[in-house]
């Protein structure tokens, strides 16, 4: 894909539940591209029925889901002001809404992040 799609695109790999992966994403993204005009917050959860939960079943979701919401945006915002016309996107479920029969952790995570993306809309909107 990097091949297909040339200087359009740059891959990092790294665990987004560490404050310095957003760092480093954002601040490779300004460098190269000059600017950063969008942030997409989505998450990773495993499917199981409550039960069967395991504290690392629940860490998974949380560290991918809130925790790195919140590292993310803290690092993007200052970028994001500055151009005037940024985006940040973050995606959900009706999980979230309804629960799930899978029992999935997205439920729980995925409010919080979209919370805390909306709670910055409010923030960074009452400043213009």
């Amino acid at each position: 894909m990097a091949e297909e799609l040339g200087d359009a695109v740059v891959f990092l790999r790294g665990d987004v539940a560490d404050r310095t992966v957003a760092d480093t994403a954002v601040a490779t993204a300004v460098e190269r591209f000059g600017s950063l005009d969008v942030v997409n917050n989505a998450s990773v959860s495993r499917q199981k029925p409550l039960e069967e939960r395991t504290d690392d079943d629940w860490a998974l979701a949380m560290d991918t889901g809130p925790y790195a919401t919140r590292n993310f945006m803290l690092t993007a915002l200052p970028e994001l002001k500055k151009t005037g016309n940024a985006s940040v996107i973050s995606l959900g479920s009706g999980a979230g809404l309804n629960g799930s029969p899978a029992g999935r952790q997205a439920g729980t995570a995925r409010p919080s992040r979209i919370s805390t993306t909306r709670s910055a809309k409010c923030r960074t909107t009452a400043r213009s």
